[in-house]
Formats: structure tokens, C-alpha cells, sequence
């Protein structure tokens, strides 16, 4: 067998495990939802953008000269009183995008309307000339802290979150300087 063909092979491997790792990820809340829930379930919608606060400086690739920022979507469900869950799909303005779960846990708080989250998730990234080019596959993960302040009698909420990123394919740090700020909306 050709040697680029077996690396392929591996990289294609490590995709479907990661696949099939995000599935079960997103299908364990919709799993626990067969017993009754307490009260305390909410689902929402976000919209972030990413900010890369890393500098990127190549003369090589004038693409990453720009500062990497990302926008998407997220859906979080709250699972009890302080367990949340949320899928995102992000989209870069350098080719890449990302499509990612996470468990968060809420800390109790002395304020009202202000929470603070911390969690980890899993996130497949991957770089792109094309939808069928692919250049480069990651498997992430990603740690996270939050703060999320909740407009009053409102349900709409504002959040900035740390999400470092480390690459488990290579066992080291990825991209350590990322913040996501968006706008959370509750839905029944």
C-alpha cells in the first residue's frame, strides 16, 4: 500500500472515531430526556463570534496575517438546576470551520443575573480550499469558563467564555488565546 494512501487512511480513521464520539455526545441529553425532567429545562439559542487574541504573522500565507475570528451558532440545553449541554458549528474568515459539543457545569452564584460555567467539550476543526478539499482535520478539545449575565425579565442573555483549544491528535497546545462573546436567547 502507498504510504500517503495508508496516512489517509489513519487521518480518515481518527475522523470517524471522532465522529462517532461527537454523536454520542449529542445524543446522551436527548437519551436522558426518556425520565421526566425538573422544571429547571431550558433550551437556547446563541449567536458568538471567536476571536483569535493570538498575533499570526506569515509571509508565506498572507491569510494568516488577519486576525482569525470565527461566527456561528450554538443550542444549549440545561440538563438540572447547574448541568448544561450545547452544540455549536463556527465558521472562520480563513477557511475553517468547526463543529463542536460541550458539558458545562453552572457555579453557584451571590449575584442575581450573573452565572459563571466551566466545562470541556470535544470540537472537529478542519481547514479548507473547498467543501470537498479538505486540507487539514483536528480533533479538540476544548476547557471552558464563562460568564453569562442575564438581562432582567428578559430572555436574552450576554456571554464571554475562555475556550483554549488543545489538538489531540499531536497531545499539545492549539490555539491557547481564544474569546467567544455572543448573545444568548432562552426558548421554551
Amino acid at each position: 500500500m502507498h504510504p500517503a494512501s495508508n496516512r489517509l487512511l489513519k487521518g480518515d480513521l481518527h475522523f470517524i472515531v471522532g465522529m462517532k464520539l461527537y454523536l454520542l455526545t449529542l445524543l446522551t441529553p436527548l437519551m436522558a430526556n426518556i425520565n421526566p425532567q425538573p422544571k429547571t429545562d431550558k433550551n437556547s439559542i446563541a449567536v458568538f463570534i471567536e476571536i483569535g487574541l493570538e498575533e499570526q504573522s506569515s509571509t508565506e500565507n498572507p491569510l494568516l496575517n488577519e486576525i482569525e475570528y470565527y461566527y456561528g451558532l450554538q443550542y444549549g440545553r440545561k440538563l438540572t438546576k447547574h448541568q448544561l449541554f450545547q452544540s455549536y458549528i463556527g465558521y472562520s474568515n480563513i477557511k475553517s470551520a468547526y463543529i463542536g459539543a460541550d458539558y458545562l457545569y453552572q457555579l453557584p452564584s451571590f449575584m442575581k443575573h450573573l452565572s459563571f460555567l466551566v466545562g470541556t467539550g470535544i470540537v472537529f476543526e478542519y481547514t479548507a480550499e473547498s467543501p470537498i478539499n479538505i486540507r487539514e482535520r483536528y480533533f479538540l478539545i476544548r476547557p471552558q469558563a464563562s460568564l453569562d449575565y442575564h438581562i432582567n425579565n428578559s430572555p436574552v442573555a450576554v456571554f464571554a467564555a475562555y475556550k483554549p483549544k488543545f489538538d489531540m491528535q499531536n497531545f499539545g497546545p492549539y490555539d491557547l488565546s481564544t474569546l467567544q462573546l455572543g448573545i444568548n436567547f432562552q426558548i421554551k
